[in-house]
């Protein structure tokens, strides 16, 4: 540039250099925004939870595996810092329900109430739409439970040897709800039809509520139920209980007698609640939900169910997580096993398949059922 006349060389170099320095300093910001941009794709996790989670139960609301959940959810919830909601899903003997879960993405925040049936489902069904080992990982085994008989307080079914009596009186005329094909309340009722030599009929519902509604209106005549869904009604006197299905006694119901002291010699039914979550569930999430529930248990809501209910808590052992699966995987190697080997011999003659203290009756190698109502 001219100054009076005089060319400013140094000027110009300057403002030169400034603009290199520059053109070499934008060359070098465009070649180093795609390297950030690719470190930047995967963004830091957040501690987990960091929104709401969700155990989806697969039976209506209002029953005992529903109630299980919900003061599961509203215990682990403190301790987790988020609101823990349920979502119920009843249908297909719990397989609607469990499906969603396995399907559903493997982050912690879907999670399943499971029950027996979610052991005993393979050796039922021919085909699934999930792998009850392979797309599940075990959180928490929370509690063992039995089963309750109880009959609308009308009937003239006043004890077991009554509604034995009466069973046999009316081959295939009586009815016992359940809460779907291979549930504890349908396993436990075709028990007590193989060990006490009768025929009942058993009425599938979408949970234990919708078949206590049909209890207390007369529908059916008797259940095998949860007692977690049944003890405020048999308190109230709005059910009568004849007996528990456990091989002992209960704390909670001293005065009623098992099944076995009633005059079914050797019958003895138990089930469980566990939750889970999708297969590939980070372990440290399954830690923290596991820890949750381990505190849980211990609350003064489970203690209630305990007392009240029979309830066996396990959640605050040590490893229950992985007392569960062994338990799940178990329970349904045996029944495979049970089912192909005796399925032959089960035909008309109503052969009581066993795992453990539970049995099914086989007729033509499949559980028969009425239809839903």
């Amino acid at each position: 540039m001219a100054i009076g006349g005089i060319i400013d060389h140094d000027g110009a170099r300057n403002r030169g250099s400034a603009v290199r320095r520059w053109l070499n300093l934008a060359v070098l910001a465009c070649a180093v925004v795609p390297v950030v941009a690719g470190v930047g794709v995967e963004p830091a996790r957040a501690e987990y939870p960091d929104r709401i989670v969700k155990i989806v139960v697969p039976f209506a609301a209002g029953g005992g595996t529903d109630i299980i959940a919900r003061t599961t959810a509203q215990e682990i919830q403190t301790d987790l810092g988020k609101a823990v909601i349920i979502e119920n899903k009843p249908g297909a003997g719990t397989i609607i329900g469990t499906q969603t879960v396995a399907t559903s993405e493997p982050d912690g925040y879907s999670l399943l109430m499971a029950t027996f049936a979610h052991a005993v489902n393979p050796s039922l069904y021919n085909k699934l739409p999930f792998d009850p080992h392979k797309d599940f990982a075990a959180v928490s085994l929370i509690a063992r439970s039995f089963n309750i008989v109880v009959v609308n307080p009308l009937s003239k079914i006043n004890s077991i040897s009554d509604l034995i009596a009466e069973a046999k009186a009316n081959p295939g005329k009586l009815n016992f709800g359940t809460f779907g094909t291979g549930t504890s309340a349908h396993l436990a009722g075709e028990l007590f039809n193989a060990m006490a030599k009768v025929k009942m009929t058993a009425v599938p519902y979408k949970g234990a509520a919708p078949a206590i509604s049909d209890l207390l209106g007369g529908q059916i005549d008797v259940m095998f139920t949860t007692v977690a869904s049944a003890a405020s009604l048999v308190a109230a006197g709005q059910l009568r209980a004849l007996a528990v299905t456990s091989a002992e006694r209960s704390t909670a119901f001293p005065q009623l007698p098992t099944v076995a002291e009633a005059g079914v010699l050797g019958y003895a039914a138990e089930s469980w609640y566990g939750l889970y979550a999708p297969a590939r569930t980070p372990a440290p999430v399954i830690a923290r939900l596991n820890q949750a529930v381990a505190k849980a248990v211990q609350s003064g809501g489970f203690k209630k169910l305990e007392a009240n209910e029979g309830l066996i808590m396990v959640g605050a052992r040590r490893n229950s997580s992985i007392a569960m699966s062994g338990r799940k995987r178990s329970v349904g190697a045996s029944w495979s096993r049970t089912r192909t080997s005796r399925c032959n011999r089960a035909i008309e003659g109503g052969v009581p398949i066993t795992h453990r203290s539970v049995a099914v009756t086989l007729t033509n190698c499949s559980l028969t059922t009425a239809r839903q109502p």
